[in-house]
């Protein structure tokens, strides 16, 4: 019947988007040793996975820093640096032939999005500073919205990793839903 054609499309879309969410978050691995794969990376992935890994590489490189802040005196300075570079090469492919309007939009929007994300490293590099902010778990860090591929973790898709948001101490796994290429 119609119902269980419709829940069987509903989950190979959900599996399908799921393995696009692990196809790149295991690219952000190569990013972080070489800016020049960004756009490659972004390049691969339609809108909603480009922004997935845009977020879970800042989550990553944030609270990597945040964590080392106490051994490392300039880590948070460095993050803040690194997020201006990545807002610097992505901004740039704005002055460049995007070819198709979605994807014009698709680069507009990581790049508005990486605006707050740099924003919010350099406010948390301040904090830091000031000695307002210790480490990982201060609250400036976790009020903020922050994406995980979590591989050892499990979701109703299946139990072979889950991208996971996180706000403050509370963990929601993603859904899976397609979204497609939206302005902010």
């Amino acid at each position: 019947n119609i119902e269980d054609w419709l829940t069987t499309l509903l989950n190979s879309m959900r599996f399908t988007l799921k393995d696009h969410a692990r196809s790149c978050s295991a690219g952000v691995l190569d990013v972080q040793n070489d800016l020049a794969k960004l756009r490659p990376l972004v390049d691969s992935n339609i809108a909603q996975f480009a922004l997935l890994a845009v977020q879970v590489m800042w989550t990553y490189e944030t609270q990597t820093a945040l964590e080392q802040c106490k051994s490392k005196k300039n880590a948070m300075k460095e993050n803040s640096v690194r997020q201006s570079q990545v807002l610097t090469e992505m901004s740039s492919w704005c002055l460049q032939d995007l070819g198709t309007k979605v994807n014009r939009k698709k680069i507009e929007t990581l790049v508005t999005v990486h605006v707050h994300q740099r924003d919010i490293a350099n406010e948390l590099a301040l904090l830091v500073k000031s000695k307002k902010v210790h480490d990982a778990n201060d609250f400036d860090w976790l009020k903020q919205a922050r994406f995980y591929w979590r591989p050892s973790a499990t979701d109703d898709v299946s139990n072979d990793g889950a991208t996971v948001v996180s706000i403050t101490d509370v963990d929601f796994n993603y859904q899976y839903e397609y979204l497609g290429a939206k302005e902010r």
